[in-house]
């Protein structure tokens, strides 16, 4: 398959920049300081301009379907699974990205609610994704939605954080009482956002294991977010047993050049969505994103649920992305089906740049 225009752009700007490393080397020091000076300075302009139109954040949805299909992770198996795939970048990038993954949908197992999603590698052209199921648990369907991003140019940092109650004695207590609870954990931003001040800090929820027979609910949030820290709090409620969790925080911030910003959605309260049976759907209010140069990318995924049990676990979500040269609005809709019994499911959406032309 051919490159695309974008990717041919890119690959011009990387050989400029080879180019200008070689001729600096091969220059003998008697060379005119004004010519120098000029010749850097034009080429370093003409690189940038190239450069400015790679890619420095993209963002995708990856649907996997298990049900009736005969794959392992049907099946009730007194051992942990995981299924790598490659995912390939619409584009590659200039350097590996750092890579920040999100549950969006699944059809779990009633018995043994439990699913994470998971990067055990990347490069700059593409990375792979781990769905990884602990003893005994069964999946039907998952959805995972990604973020790539050049920190550096991005202003966006994924911190990955887990807990699980085999391993945190202050978890340990908690995960099988009863009534409101919560864990609260203390993080920090990368020394060079703090440095910069961080704009605000988002929560995806990427991975979570229920015990048997009580209603699978979470809720992750941050709060108290300074330029060096944050808290970052797991809460649940009733019987439920939750054993553990994997979020990804992105931090961020803005500059004059780069728009980071994060809102959540969820389905009305007392809509169809949360009742009857079948297949049932809501789209959240439209979402205006503001004005870009070039088409933004947007990430979306759970944040937090609940689930009456002994019923179908199952949400997903599809997303709409409006660009019209200038004005970005994104459509959002959650999905549920059979008997299944939402309580409450929210999303945490970020909206960012595709390039430094933002």
């Amino acid at each position: 398959m051919g490159k695309s225009e974008a990717n041919l752009r890119c690959d011009e700007g990387n050989a400029r920049l080879m180019e200008l490393k070689e001729g600096l080397n091969k220059m003998s020091l008697t060379v005119n300081r004004d010519y120098l000076s000029t010749f850097l300075t034009n080429r370093l302009i003409e690189i940038n301009q190239v450069l400015d139109q790679c890619p420095i954040t993209q963002t995708g949805l990856i649907a996997k379907n298990y049900l009736g299909t005969g794959n392992e992770f049907e099946m009730r198996v007194p051992r942990a699974r995981f299924q790598d795939y490659k995912i390939t970048f619409d584009q590659p990038f200039t350097e590996v990205p750092n890579v920040a993954v999100s549950l969006a949908g699944f059809d779990l197992d009633t018995e043994i609610p439990a699913v994470a999603a998971l990067v055990p590698q990347v490069t700059e052209s593409d990375f792979t994704l781990r769905v990884y199921l602990v003893p005994y648990a069964r999946l039907y369907s998952v959805q995972v939605s990604y973020l790539a991003t050049l920190p550096s140019s991005s202003g966006i940092y994924p911190k990955l954080h887990m807990v699980d109650y085999e391993h945190d004695k202050e978890f340990s207590t908690k995960a099988e009482s009863v009534g409101p609870r919560s864990l609260e954990k203390k993080l920090a931003p990368p020394t060079d956002f703090q440095n910069s001040g961080v704009v605000g800090v988002v929560t995806f929820l990427n991975g979570c294991s229920f015990g048997a027979g009580a209603d699978p609910r979470l809720k992750v949030s941050v709060s108290e977010v300074t330029p060096t820290d944050f808290t970052l709090r797991y809460s649940t409620a009733g019987s439920t047993r939750f054993l553990s969790a994997v979020t990804y925080n992105l931090i961020y911030k803005t500059t004059d050049r780069i728009v980071n910003d994060a809102t959540e959605a969820a389905p009305e309260k007392g809509s169809t969505f949360y009742k009857g049976f079948g297949s049932r759907s809501q789209t959240v209010p439209s979402l205006s994103l503001g004005v870009f140069n070039t088409k933004p990318e947007i990430f979306t995924g759970l944040f937090a649920f609940d689930f009456t049990t002994g019923y179908g676990y199952r949400v997903s979500q599809n997303m709409d992305l409006k660009y019209d040269n200038g004005p970005a609005t994104a459509d959002l809709s959650f999905e549920t089906n059979g008997d299944s019994k939402v309580n409450l499911v929210k999303s945490s959406i970020f909206y960012t740049c595709h390039n430094r032309l933002c």
